[in-house]
């Protein structure tokens, strides 16, 4: 008979995957496909609740979220299965979460990222007590905690004085991709791109400013959901027109943008929210032998792998060089494989 789990979040659907929460719940789900797997969505408008399988080993429990019957129902569901999975304190956002997480024989907490750390960050003090007051019991109460990082096991594991009865798993962010293999014959050596979202996190002035300086002795591309908003602060901050490609592509696409180009921006500063970080963005990279330009280099476990980087204060390296750290990032990327697939053979024996 197979074991089956509980999730605390909504099955991901077309709508939701552009957010990276439900990327990481629908890459884990793939992962787990030889466990039933239980979801809860609360849009569901009908008095009596019930349990729809949408697929091989996905059932979506449809209740309305303080239907006593819906309740009852979830709570006989977490009776019978073998563990309750939670994705970031998020998950924990309401009442009846909390609960159903108490009530587990086996829980297990994918951190995501630092969430309190991340809200103080943004000085959003009050989140920040919150979230850590939801973090501390997500990881004291855990049977098993996942990072994305050592550093960020190492993060969590001191702050709360985790004992080892916990079983900590590393389980880095591989994002899906058609090949590792890429012509680079193709690409043009000073052209630079960026491809994510205009967060204030993303240091997005900083970005502008290195364009604003570079731009006259290489080619930029800025792939972004809101285009007009980044061309139009350029212009507002440097009263010019904005020298290069900025526009929104389907994810689909992002891979034959990045077939072309050699660098790729990803600034962050340099504290603790992107010290214990694996970034998506610094992965695809990888995977497509573009070599990051980065403000600072102490992101997640990279440094500890030996990435190779260039400073955002530094002249773009020549082709043989280009080609060295190339060579030494696909090893990079082969390392965070295996350290992925052992993780994952972890998480599968912890339920």
């Amino acid at each position: 008979m197979l074991k089956s789990i509980l999730i605390l979040a909504k099955y991901p659907d077309s709508m939701c995957l552009r957010d990276g929460y439900f990327q990481r719940i629908l890459s884990i789900d793939k992962e787990l496909n030889e466990f039933n797997r239980y979801y809860i969505d609360y849009s569901y408008k009908k008095i009596i609740p019930s349990i729809v399988k949408i697929k091989d080993g996905v059932f979506i429990i449809c209740t309305q979220k303080y239907n006593p019957i819906g309740i009852l129902r979830i709570v006989r569901v977490i009776y019978k299965l073998d563990a309750v999975y939670i994705h970031s304190v998020f998950s924990l956002g309401n009442i009846l979460h909390i609960i159903y997480y108490f009530m587990a024989k086996n829980r297990i907490f994918d951190m995501h990222g630092v969430v309190p750390e991340e809200f103080k960050m943004q000085g959003r003090m009050f989140a920040y007590q919150i979230s850590n007051r939801v973090e501390s019991f997500a990881a004291r109460r855990a049977n098993t905690i996942i990072g994305v990082t050592k550093r960020m096991i190492d993060h969590i594991s001191k702050k709360y004085s985790l004992t080892e009865r916990i079983n900590f798993i590393i389980l880095p962010i591989i994002p899906p991709t058609k090949s590792l293999s890429i012509n680079i014959q193709q690409k043009k050596l000073n052209s630079i791109i960026y491809c994510g979202g205009l967060q204030t996190w993303q240091q997005t002035n900083m970005m502008l400013r290195y364009l604003h300086d570079n731009c006259i002795n290489n080619e930029f591309i800025f792939l972004v959901p809101q285009p007009a908003e980044l061309t139009y602060k350029y212009t507002t901050i440097y009263g010019a027109d904005f020298p290069c490609i900025a526009c929104s592509v389907d994810s689909g696409k992002i891979e034959e943008w990045y077939a072309k180009y050699s660098f790729g921006l990803v600034f962050r500063e340099d504290v603790l929210v992107n010290n214990v970080a694996c970034p998506t963005k610094l992965i695809e990279y990888f995977q497509n032998d573009i070599v990051p330009i980065v403000d600072t280099s102490n992101i997640g476990d990279f440094m500890d792998m030996g990435y190779s980087f260039v400073r955002y204060n530094q002249k773009l390296p020549p082709k043989d060089v280009w080609r060295q750290k190339i060579v030494q990032n696909r090893e990079v990327f082969k390392k965070i494989c295996a350290i992925n697939e052992k993780g994952l053979i972890k998480l599968k024996m912890s339920i």
